[in-house]
This record gives C-alpha cells, sequence and structure tokens, in this order.
C-alpha cells in the first residue's frame, strides 16, 4: 500500500515541513491505528487534507468574514449585521462560539481561542485537548501548542480517527457520517469528497465518482437512450420528434449544472476545521 506520506508530497506540494515531517515518521503509528487499507487511508488524509488547507496551515484561522460565520454559525450570527463585529477578528470570534462548550468556560476565561482547532484534524476545545493529552501523553491542556511536537498531531488525528469509529464507517463508504464524526457537521463537505477522490486515486483506492460525475453519466445515459442509432427509421414516422431531443438535451444541461453547482460552492477566508454549533 502507498505510504501516506508520498500521497501527501504528492498531493500537497506546498506541505508545511512539520506536516510531512509527521507522516515520514508515522508508518508505525498509522498502522497501529488500523488504517490498513487503502480506502480507510484515504478517508484519513483527505479528511486531514480538508482541515488543514492541503496541509498548509496549523491554527483555525478565524479569517472569517461575515458572510462565512452566518454559513458555519447560523444559530450565532442569523444575520451579517449580528456577524459584522467578529468578521476578521479570531480571538473574539473564538471566545464567543466555542465558549461554555467542549469544555471550556465563557468567553472571558479566553478558553475559545486557546482551545481553538489546531493540526490534522483541527483538534478544538478543552476537553479534547484533554482527552488527547492523556492518550498520548503529553499536557495539551497548559501548552496545547505542544501539539505540534514530535509527530503529536498525528498521533492526536489519529486518535481521534478510532475514538469516532472511523475505520467502520470507511469501510461501509460511509463518509458523510464519518465527517459528521469528525467535524460535528458537513463544512465544505463538496470540497471533502474532491479531496476523497484526489486521494483515493493516490494511494489506489476504489475511486467513488463526484456528484457532479454521477448526473452527467447519468444524463449521458438518457441522451444515449433518446439519440436516434444510425439504423433506425426516420425520427419524424415513430422516433422521438426533434422537439423532443431538444427537451432532452435542456434537461441533461439542468441536471448537470445543478450537481455542479451543489459540488462546487466557494469557500470563503477561514477555512480550516470550525466546529459548529
Amino acid at each position: 500500500m502507498t505510504r501516506a506520506v508520498d500521497a501527501v508530497r504528492q498531493l500537497s506540494p506546498n506541505a508545511l515541513p512539520y506536516h510531512i515531517a509527521d507522516f515520514e515518521n508515522g508508518d508505525g503509528y498509522i498502522a497501529a491505528a488500523g488504517l490498513t487499507t487503502p480506502a480507510r487511508l484515504a478517508d484519513f488524509l483527505a479528511t486531514c487534507a480538508e482541515e488543514t488547507g492541503d496541509f498548509t496551515i496549523k491554527w483555525e484561522s478565524g479569517n472569517y468574514s461575515a458572510a462565512r460565520m452566518v454559513e458555519v454559525w447560523p444559530k450565532r450570527f442569523p444575520t451579517r449585521a449580528s456577524a459584522e463585529p467578529y468578521a476578521h477578528n479570531a480571538e473574539k470570534l473564538f471566545n464567543l462560539v466555542y465558549a461554555n462548550r467542549m469544555g471550556n468556560g465563557a468567553p472571558e476565561t479566553g478558553d475559545g481561542f486557546k482551545y481553538r482547532g489546531r493540526d490534522k484534524l483541527q483538534t478544538t476545545g478543552k476537553d479534547d485537548y484533554r482527552e488527547a493529552g492523556e492518550h498520548i501523553g503529553v499536557d495539551l491542556v497548559a501548552v496545547p501548542d505542544n501539539i505540534f511536537l514530535d509527530g503529536n498531531g498525528l498521533r492526536v488525528a489519529l486518535w481521534e480517527w478510532q475514538r469516532s469509529d472511523c475505520a467502520k464507517l470507511s469501510d461501509a463508504g460511509n463518509f458523510r457520517e464519518l465527517t459528521r464524526r469528525v467535524n460535528g457537521g458537513y463544512t465544505n463537505y463538496s470540497e471533502r469528497l474532491r479531496q476523497r477522490q484526489r486521494y483515493q486515486k493516490a494511494v489506489g483506492a476504489k475511486v467513488d465518482l463526484l456528484p457532479s460525475q454521477k448526473a452527467a453519466r447519468r444524463s449521458a445515459a438518457v441522451a444515449t437512450v433518446h439519440v436516434a442509432s444510425p439504423a433506425a427509421e426516420p425520427v419524424a414516422h415513430t422516433g422521438l420528434p426533434l422537439w423532443g431531443i431538444a427537451l432532452s438535451c435542456a434537461l441533461m444541461i439542468a441536471v448537470v449544472a445543478g450537481a455542479y453547482l451543489y459540488e462546487i460552492r466557494p469557500i470563503a477566508a477561514g477555512k480550516g476545521g470550525a466546529k459548529g454549533d
């Protein structure tokens, strides 16, 4: 099976050196966590890649526009006006949206910002830092940035993967539920699917089609059924009239366009593993 580090090097040429080092030295940890099939490895690496912007970030950035905050935290920010005071202010934002949950205290404690998303799976919240630290034997509560040292981030990500029983979901092809368990929602799900397909190809796993590709295939099949073969009688007599063919083509275009718009949505600044409401 393809090594994780080779796949990351191939698909993420701008990955931060410490991410590469973690994978270079992490084969043993990866195997011990049960990532022993191409499908599991592809799902894990794709999820990490989306959470870290192709392994180019360490922390959850917090550089959110007001419009993006309304999408990610609709309960907190029902309107753009309510989000404007927190736009592009990571500390103020995280101290609000991550307060009084995940083990964090009130906004004035600063826990939301201190325990914001970090590393491969953007570990978030004081509870997870405590539990992950206990699992790997490193104090991540007093010094959350210890997650960046000595491969700790990879070990924490693998712990989260195992805790959420992601191997079983990966084996079942249930990437949507896998995403919900890791992310707490479906943030940037279309991008996660795109990354998944890339890593499936890189590690030699069975490649799943994207929604737009599935729609294109269905539309092509419909068009094939309606287009007369060379041996058929003239359409004017018993086949589909020309206006019918035109209508079929229009429907095909609409289906493909709809799937494309669903899959390729704009991803605003602030990407990096935000945990929803």
